[in-house]
């Protein structure tokens, strides 16, 4: 009996939820063949097509822009707090 340590890219992503299949999908050039094979099998399987996944991108694109105004607004404020108080430097 051979133990086979390779990974089960169909039962993986079997198990995955479709947002999760789809954020897999927007990385798939960077996969391996086999799960390539293995996610294309399981898009393919729950009716997941291209415009679900041009839907993805742009909603994650947005979800990335509107993190990023946020870090930027709280990078600000602190910026800010410092200038207005800045930290006493003792000896």
């Amino acid at each position: 009996m051979e133990n086979d340590s390779r990974p089960d890219f169909r039962s993986t992503y079997s198990h995955m939820t479709g947002r999760e299949l789809l954020a897999a999908a927007t990385v798939r050039e960077s996969l391996v063949d086999e799960a390539k094979a293995a996610l294309d099998a399981e898009l393919r399987k729950r009716q997941i097509g291209e415009a679900q996944l041009a839907e993805y991108r742009t909603y994650s694109g947005s979800v990335r822009r509107r993190e990023e105004r946020k870090r930027m607004a709280r990078a600000g404020r602190i910026r800010d707090r410092l200038i207005s108080h800045p930290p006493s430097i003792s000896d």
